[in-house]
């Protein structure tokens, strides 16, 4: 009786959840002989609906960004993919990582060099070595944010291990000497040519050197995937793939922004994971401006 007494007993509650203030949020990246790119839009209260006319109205249209190296400052153009021609939009898929169909589908809008003829043309080209200052100026707000482009670590070699129970698939390995004395920090990505639009990040794409100080070692190539679409494979490279390898330096704070968000997406669905506070380099907003020491290699299976 007494626990029909408690399971009887319903009170309903009604929680008056705070509105956080709205923050901008960046995605801006550089590497080695490519023009820095921004992605600038704002975040979104955390129980709002959105549709696709939402999303688009996400992103922050008109803001005055620079990057500055050394002396020399140089302003970004915002460039919207409604306005681009089509010969121009698989450019901007490779080069932003954004699929395709997300271009056409919506507005999605950036902040970089010129566009000219076909090609980015910039005055501003990442430079191994140098420092890059971000400076971004919107809706009464200043966005700041630093970040150096490390030298790249060259992989020793490369091969494919075909699986005995699937023929035809298997993995990639790398070998790699990592620099003894100093802390280093890697990410991973591939693109299967003909098959992905964008360079993907490996499975487990991050590494830091804190285990392997000064070693030699290898390393799975894992293939990664594109959330939200089928894979009928996931993880293997078949035979017949022609595969090109980014394997990417970073620095301290780019890597501790992707390991943390990286923490987050693995945990969504999760129950019983509690919540990940994404680290960001950003004074002023949310987000990454982060540098790629990026070196690529081609491995055609056979």
């Amino acid at each position: 009786m007494v626990v029909l007494g408690f399971c009887g007993c319903e009170k309903d509650i009604t929680l008056d959840l705070e509105t956080a203030p709205e923050m901008i949020v960046v995605e801006g990246h550089i590497e080695p002989g490519y023009p820095p790119y921004v992605i600038l839009t704002h975040t979104l209260p955390y129980f709002e609906l959105t549709d696709i006319d939402d999303l688009e109205k996400l992103f922050v249209h008109d803001a005055n960004i620079t990057v500055t190296e050394g002396a020399n400052t140089y302003t970004l153009t915002e460039f919207c993919s409604d306005s681009m021609p089509d010969s121009l939009l698989n450019l901007a898929s490779l080069y932003l990582g954004v699929d395709i169909d997300d271009l056409t589908n919506y507005n999605f809008c950036v902040y970089t060099s010129a566009l000219d003829t076909g090609q980015f043309f910039s005055t501003v080209l990442g430079q191994l070595g140098k420092t890059y200052k971000l400076k971004i100026k919107t809706q009464g707000k200043t966005l700041t944010a630093t970040t150096t482009l490390p030298y790249p670590i060259p992989l020793d070699s490369m091969w494919f291990v075909e699986r005995s129970i699937m023929d035809g698939f298997g993995q990639i390995y790398v070998k790699f000497s990592d620099p003894a004395g100093s802390m280093d920090y890697y990410r991973m990505f591939t693109q299967r040519l003909g098959t992905d639009d964008y360079m993907i990040p490996t499975a487990q794409s991050l590494l830091t050197d804190v285990d392997i100080n000064g070693t030699t070692v290898d390393l799975l190539f894992k293939r990664g995937f594109i959330p939200g679409r089928a894979d009928g494979n996931l993880g293997f490279y078949e035979i017949g793939d022609t595969v090109v390898l980014k394997w990417c330096t970073m620095d301290y704070g780019h890597y501790e922004f992707w390991r943390t968000a990286q923490i987050e997406f693995d945990n969504v669905g999760n129950p019983i994971a509690s919540s990940t506070q994404i680290k960001s380099n950003v004074e002023g907003g949310l987000g990454i401006w982060g540098a790629y020491g990026a070196i690529y290699d081609t491995l055609i299976i056979k």
